[in-house]
């Protein structure tokens, strides 16, 4: 067990607690107060405090600094459409319900009010099975990778690795989540869409990919820009936002301020901006040419093996961020953690 272990569960524990107290004051504030200023500033002073709460964590435990960064993150975004002049909820749902619905899944919708609930749908609990069994077969895809990482492995099979661990990880989580949500009667929303068929950049952002995160950002950041008359200016700042708000989350975990994020999240903004300009003349002059790459079935196949390339190439920046706050694949991801117990 490592020193401080002790004081770092304490930490971890008061996290929690001052996360279920800013849900239990928001539960209070969203539907005591009928003043629509006075909500949105009691609502901002009770979220403040959550972008420095990560720092409690001790800095050997970086990964559980990311996760209270998700958690008060997943608050934060939960709060924008309390503060929104129609919000989302069409009655006061239970205060257990609003809980779940605010910090552990961004892809449900609210919950309906006392009275017009969905039937309990009990398929959630293999849902949730389904999701822990894919999640511990991530696990020991980890632990094959230590064990195999060699001076001669590829970095790019190593980096691909990473990218499908992600995934699976990722895919884990919400069937977990969706489950649970068909448990306590919450209906869920579509959050992936076989991302790995994108085609290009912006049909991974934009319709394939997290894409609860995808209608915040256009609700709050693109649409407001005068994305139709100013779609590159648009495009280019939601994704500096996203990066920004990204760059920060790792950045608090990391302890400092590295980069690589923010630069990967750029990257794929000036790659969307450059298809669309390329797109456009291309569908008015050469009419042909645009039907046969993106509207035939042959250049499909190329075009998903040429998006993956590029998303693999990319991703070495992402990874690197990760790296930074757990590196499942040269420190021993299994081992450290039992170490750290």
């Amino acid at each position: 067990m490592l020193p401080g272990f002790g004081t770092f569960i304490l930490r971890l524990c008061f996290c929690f607690l001052y996360l279920s107290a800013c849900c239990f004051l928001t539960y209070i504030i969203v539907f005591k107060t009928s003043n629509k200023k006075l909500r949105n500033f009691l609502l901002g002073i009770n979220w403040l405090p959550l972008l420095a709460l990560p720092l409690v964590i001790p800095f050997d435990y970086r990964l559980f600094r990311l996760m209270i960064v998700l958690g008060g993150g997943f608050h934060i975004v939960r709060s924008l459409d309390f503060m929104s002049a129609r919000p989302p909820f069409p009655g006061k749902p239970p205060f257990h319900k609003f809980f779940f619905y605010t910090f552990f899944a961004l892809s449900l919708k609210y919950p309906a009010p006392a009275g017009q609930d969905p039937p309990r749908d009990w398929s959630g609990v293999f849902q949730i099975i389904r999701g822990g069994l894919m999640s511990a077969f991530v696990v020991l895809l980890m632990t094959a990778n230590t064990c195999l990482n060699t001076p001669e492995l590829s970095f790019w099979l190593n980096l691909f690795c990473k990218m499908a661990e992600w995934y699976l990880l990722f895919v884990g989580f919400m069937d977990f989540y969706y489950g649970v949500g068909k448990l306590v009667r919450i209906e869920g929303r579509v959050n992936l869409v076989e991302p790995i068929l994108s085609r290009s950049p912006a049909d991974f952002w934009f319709n394939r990919w997290n894409l609860p995160i995808i209608e915040y950002l256009q609700k709050y950041v693109f649409l407001p820009l005068n994305a139709l008359n100013h779609p590159y200016r648009a495009t280019f700042l939601t994704f500096l936002i996203s990066g920004l708000l990204h760059e920060y989350g790792f950045d608090i975990a990391i302890g400092g301020v590295k980069g690589y994020v923010l630069a990967f999240f750029m990257i794929q903004g000036i790659s969307v901006m450059a298809i669309r300009a390329v797109k456009r003349p291309v569908r008015r002059r050469l009419p042909g040419l645009y039907r046969f790459w993106w509207k035939s079935r042959p250049a499909e196949a190329v075009q998903v093996a040429a998006n993956l390339a590029f998303f693999v190439l990319t991703g070495t920046l992402f990874f690197k961020a990760v790296d930074l706050v757990i590196d499942f694949h040269r420190i021993g991801f299994i081992m450290d953690i039992c170490n750290r117990l």
